[in-house]
């Protein structure tokens, strides 16, 4: 599989998170604003090779060179065994997601509603992490604290599914209610955006007598949700190890390593806004 070096993109993103990790993976839940979640289930246990120069994992030790370790991860617990047999322990973070889709939806050749893309290169998500132990080839203590993050190595195309309100479907209705010398006029209309039907209300009310129009209210809400899923693999995805090697008394370096990602999946999610326009 190809290094992927500094060959990110990415954008803020305002969701709320739900990482549900598999029997042995991440499992945290933090909230926020806006009204798309995502779901990220992703397990970082592997072999991570050096990303540095002359293949190094940590740019430099007080001993032998550290050019592989091998992650294991069970929950939030995390054993790290490098090249030279030395063993380290520590915790890994809750997962935080770093961008979305490129395109909320898009249309395959069948005309179907699909979901978005994540492009080649795309950092999907990240999660901090830190381990200490002993390298027994330097004899000195170590600390490390870095992160690693989810990269997509090829384009990863998401399947939509909707859920909501049976009784409801595309389309413009318009009712009229007299009530002495004024009529009410209802609208409502239910568009697709975003693979989700959003309902539109406008209430119009005017003078029977002179048409003026005396007050109108306008509200738009969500009446069903959609989801896109992206599966991750060892084929489209890639872990990257960054941070910083701290030995006791001894020196302060650099770690990048590089592993082949695993079987997992991210889900977003629209669960529904509404906004309302008061009458005039």
């Amino acid at each position: 599989m190809q290094a992927i070096k500094k060959y990110y993109k990415g954008a803020t993103l305002a969701v709320m998170i739900i990482a549900v990790g598999f029997a042995v993976g991440c499992d945290w839940t933090t909230g926020g604003s806006g009204f798309s979640s995502s779901r990220v289930d992703v397990n970082f246990s592997g072999t991570y090779n050096g990303n540095l120069g002359g293949g190094r994992a940590v740019e430099n030790t007080s001993g032998g060179p550290i050019v592989r370790m091998v992650i294991s991860q069970q929950g939030d617990a995390i054993e790290v065994l490098d090249n030279n047999g030395s063993v380290y322990r520590g915790r890994i973070g809750s997962v935080s997601v770093v961008t979305v889709p490129s395109d909320d939806e898009r249309r395959g050749a069948d005309g179907q509603v699909e979901g978005g893309v994540f492009e080649a290169g795309t950092q999907l998500a990240q999660a901090q992490v830190s381990w200490s132990g002993q390298d027994n080839v330097a004899a000195r203590q170590v600390e490390f604290t870095g992160n690693i993050s989810v990269v997509a190595v090829t384009q990863i195309d998401g399947t939509i599914t909707e859920s909501g309100r049976s009784d409801i479907s595309e389309g413009r209705t318009e009712t009229e209610r007299v009530d002495g010398n004024r009529v009410t006029v209802t609208i409502t209309e239910v568009i697709n955006v975003g693979g989700a039907l959003e309902e539109t209300e406008i209430v119009i009310v005017r003078d029977i007598n002179t048409g003026e129009e005396l007050s109108r209210t306008t509200e738009t809400r969500r009446v069903s949700s959609s989801r896109s899923e992206y599966i991750l693999s060892p084929q489209n995805t890639q872990y990257h190890l960054q941070g910083t090697w701290v030995e006791a008394g001894g020196v302060v370096a650099g770690v990048s390593a590089l592993a082949a990602g695993s079987a997992g999946r991210i889900g977003v999610e629209d669960s529904g806004t509404a906004a309302t326009t008061p009458a005039n």
